[in-house]
């Protein structure tokens, strides 16, 4: 090698790859505008070298480049974006004359292919219009939720908390509940995020719409000079987009049971209903004030004493009010009455443990629900027990372990209030913030029975389900729009599998995957079966799993709509049905009774009883107390009857129990005419368990015409029912629904 002349140049300085790596961070910040968020607080202080190429395959070196954190003149940090600017314009020049010298270049096979109609490339699925209101790169619920702390406690004010009497409880709050507790509460995500995009974009058209028509740059307040966030939209509006439809399910706790107990007052709690109160509409309020729009409405179904099964017969028989549409999220919040009504005592009368008695409640409600005929709601199981119920601690914990296991083997979402403070609870377990404040009773500290925790509890049990609603909305908006259709791409033949072993499992060259140099590689995964999976259960093997999950695929032959729950009309295929509480207004007895009145075709000594809260139909004459109901002309067929029955205890309820006889006549017929549609049953009303609780009972009918080999008491016909007192002195109807299902046992 000839030495080298001392007129020649000096060599190009040579880079190694953390240098060119360096250099190559630095540009992608400028380019992405990054960098110029952070201007006001980094200067440079050394000159940037020109670098140049070199003839050895290096591209350029930096020799001095020193960052630190101190106030410079806004020149420099204009100066050194100029420099930055130039060097990458070298790098891209030296990139072209080197070519493949560039150890960091991609071989152009290993390059990402994007098909024409793909999102773009900066690897975020921006198809849903309301990820655009994020900043970008996407950041987390935790951030997020840092960034707004703030706007969060304000917006967590009660429209009803005149002055913000709470101001400081709601403080201490998320003050305790900080988002490393709050990541404690997620126990699953849910695995469908296409269908949360859909519920994202409606809520996103919504909040378009508030904004264009309701929107005021004036800031309106109350009396007591709060803030009012948002104004409803009047429902009346044709031209409004819908809202976002929440429905929540559950009992005396979703309800708002002891809701007003709390440390800060006793005084002016009145102006609080008792659904008003709770959590629920605490939930809806706070994400509507959070968003200064109207774009959620939460619909509650929450009776004392009900539990997952009550609720599979409220969604099966469409039991919920009218005017309830098919709701986008349903959340299950039935958790504490489900390990209340499943006690240790039930659970063996069924020779179950607890755990099995609720596994076995709890996968029935999921099924029910995901075998609806319209596109299911995304379901969330929200968990707030935390006890008494059972007093040893592992057996409250049971139900979060059940939830946990079915939710991921179903792909529901979940989230457990609990696993979020029980650390707090247990540190001290006479504290009043996160548990129900009746543990210890008296001054003698008695150890009590008591569920239902106060006003505090509901702040936690609203902020934990919105930041659970924040993550899945983050984690949807941080995604690729290719990532959403990986589980789905080419759906499997569930007849006979074909097409299986030529599905490419949806991969797509995209968001920085290289495309496959030879092709899908053999023996993966099978494409997505469109239907539930199996009922999970001891039977259930390794070995049968496939074949009885694609053999359940081939039989399902509902068809559901496909384009978003929206379009939805919440079935309801029961010609006469109540019950008490749920409608508005049925719990007053005046309104049940005008609810019966129509068919009540003999009553004698029935009438409608509200105590202690709980209305409901009641035998007022003893043994021998009986009514009829009459339905007819039937518009649709009668193939089950179920009976919603307050259960309870003492000498009141002792030996309670009455007798159901159902009857049918043809159209035309006589009144001699009227066959018998079942064997009567017998219903108990008493337990012996220290609590009231509601328990479904259902007649199946065997006798009356044929459809589809099932018997029902047809169209055209006429429906009779007897019920009568024949033990007991009381009994309490919360009540009844006269229905035609497809599938009986779902």
């Amino acid at each position: 090698m000839a030495a080298a002349s001392p007129s020649d140049p000096p060599p190009p300085p040579t880079i190694g790859p953390g240098q060119y790596a360096l250099i190559r961070f630095l540009a992608v910040i400028l380019a992405l505008g990054v960098f110029s968020n952070f201007s006001s607080q980094i200067s440079v202080s050394n000159e940037v070298q020109t670098l140049m190429a070199s003839s050895t395959g290096g591209l350029v070196r930096l020799d001095d480049f020193a960052v630190h954190v101190a106030e410079e003149k806004a020149g420099k940090i204009e100066r050194l974006e100029k420099e930055i600017d130039s060097l990458r314009a070298q790098l891209e020049e030296s990139q072209k004359q080197q070519g493949n010298s560039n150890p960091f270049r991609r071989d152009a096979t290993d390059a990402p292919h994007h098909h024409a109609g793909n999102q773009t490339d900066d690897g975020i699925h921006n198809s849903a219009e309301i990820c655009k209101l994020l900043p970008k790169p996407v950041q987390d619920a935790s951030y997020l939720w840092n960034q707004h702390l703030a706007d969060i406690h304000q917006s967590m004010r009660h429209d009803q908390d005149d002055g913000y009497v709470f101001h400081d409880l709601t403080a201490h709050i998320l003050h305790l509940l900080t988002p490393i507790r709050l990541q404690r509460s997620r126990l699953t995500p849910p695995t469908d995020y296409k269908h949360v995009g859909r519920i994202l974009d409606k809520a996103h058209r919504r909040y378009v719409y508030y904004k264009q028509h309701k929107s005021s740059t004036q800031r309106r307040q109350t009396a007591a000079g709060d803030e009012q966030r948002y104004e409803r939209i009047d429902d009346r509006d044709s031209d409004a987009p819908p809202p976002v439809d929440i429905l929540v399910m559950g009992g005396s706790v979703a309800m708002g049971v002891l809701c007003k107990d709390n440390p800060v007052t006793t005084e002016g709690l009145a102006r609080y209903a008792r659904r008003g109160c709770a959590w629920p509409m605490r939930l809806e309020m706070f994400v509507n004030n959070a968003l200064r729009a109207d774009v959620i409405r939460i619909q509650t179904v929450t009776l004392g004493g009900t539990n997952s099964e009550s609720g599979v017969s409220i969604w099966k028989y469409g039991l919920q009010p009218d005017d309830y549409p098919h709701p986008d999220v349903l959340i299950n919040a039935y958790s504490t009455n489900d390990v209340h009504v499943n006690s240790v005592q039930a659970a063996e009368a069924r020779n179950q443990t607890i755990h099995e008695a609720v596994f076995e409640m709890t996968q029935k409600f999921i099924r029910t629900v995901l075998n609806s005929d319209c596109r299911p709601p995304l379901l969330l199981y929200f968990d707030d027990y935390v006890g008494n119920e059972q007093n040893e601690v592992l057996e409250t914990t049971k139900l979060s372990q059940t939830i946990h296991l079915l939710s991921r083997y179903y792909g529901t979402m979940s989230v457990s209030y609990a696993n979020a403070v029980r650390d707090l609870v247990f540190r001290g377990t006479d504290e009043d913030f996160f548990s129900p404040h009746g543990w210890f009773e008296g001054p003698e500290k008695k150890w009590t029975r008591q569920i239902h925790p106060g006003m505090t509890a509901h702040f936690a049990f609203a902020i934990i389900v919105a930041w659970n609603f924040l993550s899945v909305a983050t984690t949807f908006c941080s995604l690729h729009v290719s990532q959403l259709d990986v589980d789905g791409a080419q759906p499997t033949d569930a007849g006979n599998g074909a097409g299986d072993m030529d599905w490419d499992y949806g991969y797509r060259d995209t968001n920085g995957l290289p495309r496959l140099r030879n092709g899908r590689v053999p023996r993966g995964p099978r494409p997505k079966i469109d239907a539930l999976p199996p009922l999970l259960d001891a039977d259930l093997t390794l070995e049968a799993i496939t074949q009885r999950w694609l053999n359940a695929a081939s039989k399902q032959q509902q068809k559901r709509i496909d384009d978003g729950s929206s379009d939805c009309v919440v079935k309801r295929p029961c010609v006469f049905s109540f019950v008490s509480g749920l409608e508005r207004n049925l719990n007053k007895p005046k309104v049940l009774l005008s609810k019966l009145k129509p068919y009540l075709t003999n009553n004698r000594g029935w009438d409608a009883v509200d105590d202690n809260g709980k209305n409901g139909f009641v035998p007022t004459m003893g043994i021998g107390s009986k009514f009829t109901l009459e339905l007819k002309q039937l518009k649709e067929p009668v193939n089950i009857l179920t009976f919603m029955v307050m259960t309870s205890y003492s000498a009141k309820w002792e030996s309670s129990k009455i007798r159901v006889e159902a009857f049918f006549r043809k159209k035309g017929g006589s009144d001699k005419e009227y066959e018998k549609l079942a064997k009567p049953i017998e219903i108990s009303g008493e337990h012996n368990k220290q609590t009231s609780e509601t328990y479904v009972h259902e007649m199946q009918l065997t006798g009356g015409e044929s459809e589809k080999g099932t018997a029902v008491a047809a169209v055209g016909g006429d429906l009779k029912v007897d019920v009568e007192l024949i033990g007991g002195s009381t009994f309490k109807l919360m009540g009844m629904a006269f229905c035609h299902l497809t599938q009986i046992n779902a």
